[in-house]
């Protein structure tokens, strides 16, 4: 039994020790895993090292980079903050331009009524209590569209000139081109207050005389030669013109004279129907020609006459009058030597006489003729191709070849030109 034991314990002991040796085996290899994992570990963080200041070599690096943008970025914003503040000053600019434009064209305005108004008193001979209201109004229109008070001197008008451009922000080169407008405005505005009269005016009263035109003329008590010489067109006042002319006219000497003429018309034979007593008319197709003697008139359309005309108008100072006109007209006609006119006429000055153009209504005798053969006529208005028959035809004429006339009285128109060869005024 002890013997057992001891085997029994001697058996526990080396499977223990067995077990102990598997166990430390085991470790062994578990230390050997761990010896290489920690080569790895070791190599890894040697890696990791490198890698590590690589990596920190690329952030010094980009640190550097971005130091540098950094500056770059402050400058630009510098840049921009320079060119933010140059864009709001043009933009004030652009914002006050209306106003600007505007305050310089009612400057140039000024610097143009100016000149005009030194250009109107820049002869010495001006009547001054006249320059001196047109100075005032000068200045209550300065004063109104400048919205400035009356400037007392050309100094102070430039500095209130100025004190308004100063309102505004409108750059440098636009208040330059102000400056120097203000500044030839002050010239100009000094000019006009500085105009000195040497003349004084006077005035005298002259009775017109009644006739187209007077003179005046001026000198100085002790001159020789007159400074001033003018004359004018007087109106007024009721003046009477002689003039002759040629005239056309309506009133025609007409002549007559005897002459054949041929006719055609269809034969016909009449019957009367016994029953109703009724003329009946047969056509028997035939055309037969014929003469007869009839008497032509030779009527002209117009004629001319020389006149003698008087014009009576009123004076109206312009270079042409309008009046009435009453004359009478010589012509070569044994029926109407003298024939009356009555019109109006217009009238236009050549110089020291007139030419006019007048027109109206005219009197004469004309020969007509008489009534005893007036039916025998010769009527160019009518168709004279074929008749209807023989009883249509006009009355031949078989008289004598001195036919009877007669003169008559006769209205019509005329027209013509004259020249004014006397004139006589009426009045005083």
């Amino acid at each position: 039994l002890p013997a057992i034991n001891r085997l029994w314990k001697d058996t526990v002991l080396l499977a223990y020790f067995e077990r102990l040796v598997i166990e430390n085996d085991e470790l062994k290899i578990n230390i050997a895993g761990l010896e290489e994992e920690n080569r790895l570990l070791k190599r890894q963080v040697a890696s990791l090292r490198l890698e590590l200041i690589s990596k920190q070599n690329t952030i010094d690096s980009l640190t550097s980079v971005i130091i540098v943008q950094n500056k770059q970025i402050d400058s630009l914003n510098a840049t921009i903050t320079r060119q933010q503040a140059q864009i709001d000053s043009l933009v004030k600019i652009v914002n006050n331009y209306p106003k600007v434009r505007d305050f310089s064209e009612k400057l140039m305005a000024l610097e143009r009524d100016l000149e005009l108004f030194n250009f109107e008193y820049n002869d010495i001979s001006f009547n001054e209590a006249q320059y001196k209201a047109d100075l005032l109004c000068l200045q209550l229109k300065i004063k109104e569209i400048l919205q400035i008070p009356v400037p007392g001197n050309a100094k102070d008008l430039a500095q209130f000139l100025i004190n308004k451009a100063r309102l505004w922000d409108i750059g440098k080169s636009n208040y330059t081109a102000l400056a120097n407008l203000i500044k030839q405005i002050e010239t100009h505005y000094k000019e006009a207050l500085e105009k000195k009269a040497r003349y004084a005016l006077y005035s005298i009263s002259r009775k017109i005389p009644n006739t187209d035109e007077f003179t005046i003329k001026c000198k100085t008590p002790k001159g020789a030669d007159f400074f001033y010489t003018d004359e004018f067109a007087v109106s007024k006042g009721l003046k009477i013109d002689f003039s002759t002319g040629i005239y056309v006219n309506g009133i025609v000497t007409n002549t007559y004279s005897t002459a054949s003429h041929s006719f055609r018309y269809k034969e016909r034979a009449d019957t009367i129907i016994t029953a109703t007593g009724q003329l009946d008319t047969i056509y028997t197709g035939r055309i037969i020609d014929t003469s007869g003697v009839l008497i032509n008139e030779n009527r002209p359309r117009h004629s001319y006459a020389a006149g003698f005309l008087v014009h009576i108008y009123p004076r109206t100072g312009s270079f042409y009058n309008v009046g009435l006109c009453t004359g009478v007209t010589i012509t070569n006609s044994n029926s109407s030597p003298i024939q009356l006119l009555l019109g109006g006429s217009l009238m236009f000055n050549a110089g020291k006489s007139r030419v006019s153009i007048s027109g109206g209504i005219i009197w004469g005798q004309q020969k007509v003729l008489s009534s005893t053969v007036e039916s025998f006529k010769w009527d160019d208005t009518r168709d004279h191709s074929i008749y209807n028959s023989r009883s249509d035809l006009p009355l031949f004429y078989s008289g004598s070849a001195d036919l009877p006339t007669y003169d008559r009285w006769k209205s019509s128109f005329f027209l013509g030109i004259s020249y004014n060869f006397a004139s006589l005024n009426v009045g005083k």
